[in-house]
Formats: structure tokens, C-alpha cells, sequence
């Protein structure tokens, strides 16, 4: 079962008990809640003094990324053997695996390449990761010229600056949807550009190639 985060769905998971508890995320709302839910086995990151920490050794690699640059620069584990070790499972090169649900909407068809440009960087990264909005827009307009069908994407914090974008550079936007609905958006590109690594978790597993903005 999914339960939406809230203050409802934190008191009825304490009111259980649980064999294991996985919390991949580092944010403290979610390190605070694998504090609070009981289980026999928790893995991942917990609050301590209020301040995100490993729950076990099996988690200091990707603590320690997140730290130090050096740190981070050397590590040649991708995402998912990332969450492997977290886990305390063995990787076998396993792949992503995403239900590519088409939602509710149907999108128009559009001509062959699709370019998809994610233009946020969501509320915790855009100060670091955002890419000028102008160039956005030049970008848009050049692949265009290019002859390239170019989408913009992005959720309720990108919703004025991609209607401004699209306005300057006649780029398609449909507007910001539900996480399913999104996601079948993103299946309509053959191409998705971004700095937001939400978006490129749902790229990788829908086999669609990549330009990634590291800051």
C-alpha cells in the first residue's frame, strides 16, 4: 500500500510494527520517521541530535559522498549499486525497472526527435543547479531550428518560467501533472536535458538518453 506523507499516515505506520524499514533519504522529515516506526531491522539514514547519520556501516558510502568532494569524485558505484550496499544486499548489475504508466492524458504526437528540458532544479537544489532562464530559451529556439520537437518540463515551481520560456521560444509545455502523468511525458522523449536527478532516475529507467547539468 502507498500512504502520502502527512501527519495521518506517520501515526497509523508508529501504531505497526515492521520486519524492515529502508530510508534511502537523507532529509531529515525522512530520517525522523525511520526513527519513530518500529521495526526489527532498519537500514539506511535516522536522525541523530537532529542531524541525518547512517543507521550502519552499510551506509557510509553514500553518507560519506555527500560530505566530501574528494570523496565524491572518486566513487565509481552508480546510483543503484549505491542503494544496494545501503540495502546490505549484493548488486548484480541490476537495471532500473519502472512501470512506464501512461496516466490519464493522452499527449498529441509530435515529431520525431523529442527533446524534453527540465528547467528547475527543484526547491532544494535551484540556487546551485538552476541554468539561466535565457538559456533555456536559446537552447529551446536553437533545437527547434534543428528541426527537434522540444518539450518543457517541470512542476508547480517551474510553472511561470516555463510558460515565459515557451512564450520566447515557441517550445511545446503542457503544464505540471501528477507523478504518473509526468512520467508518460517523459516517455514521449527520445532526449531529456536536465539538472534535477528526479527526472533523470525516471530517464534512465525509460531508456531515453541523457545530458545531465552537474553544478
Amino acid at each position: 500500500n502507498k500512504l502520502l506523507f502527512s501527519g495521518e499516515s506517520t501515526l497509523r505506520l508508529m501504531a505497526d510494527e515492521f520486519d524492515y524499514v529502508y530510508n534511502f533519504d537523507k532529509t531529515s522529515d525522512c530520517c525522523a520517521m525511520a526513527n519513530l516506526v518500529k521495526a526489527k531491522v532498519k537500514k539506511g539514514f535516522m536522525l541523530q541530535n537532529g542531524k541525518c547519520v547512517p543507521i550502519d556501516q552499510d551506509a557510509d558510502g553514500k553518507y560519506f559522498t555527500g560530505l566530501f568532494d574528494d570523496v565524491s569524485k572518486s566513487n565509481k558505484k552508480n546510483y543503484v549499486e549505491e542503494m544496494f550496499d545501503i540495502a546490505g544486499l549484493v548488486y548484480n548489475k541490476e537495471k532500473y525497472w519502472i512501470n512506464p504508466a501512461n496516466g490519464t492524458r493522452l499527449f498529441p504526437k509530435m515529431k520525431k526527435p523529442v527533446v524534453g528540458l527540465t528547467t528547475g532544479a527543484g526547491s532544494r537544489w535551484g540556487q546551485t543547479r538552476s541554468w539561466p532562464e535565457e538559456n533555456w530559451v536559446s537552447l529551446a529556439t536553437e533545437l527547434q531550428l534543428k528541426g527537434g520537437t522540444v518539450i518543457l518540463l517541470g512542476g508547480e515551481l517551474e510553472h511561470d518560467k516555463n510558460l515565459r520560456i515557451s512564450a520566447k521560444s515557441g517550445a511545446h509545455y503542457f503544464g505540471h501533472f501528477p507523478i504518473n502523468e509526468f512520467m508518460a511525458l517523459v516517455n514521449e522523449c527520445d532526449l531529456i536535458v536536465t539538472a534535477v536527478t528526479s527526472t533523470m532516475h525516471f530517464a534512465i529507467a525509460l531508456e531515453k538518453k541523457i545530458v545531465l547539468f552537474v553544478n
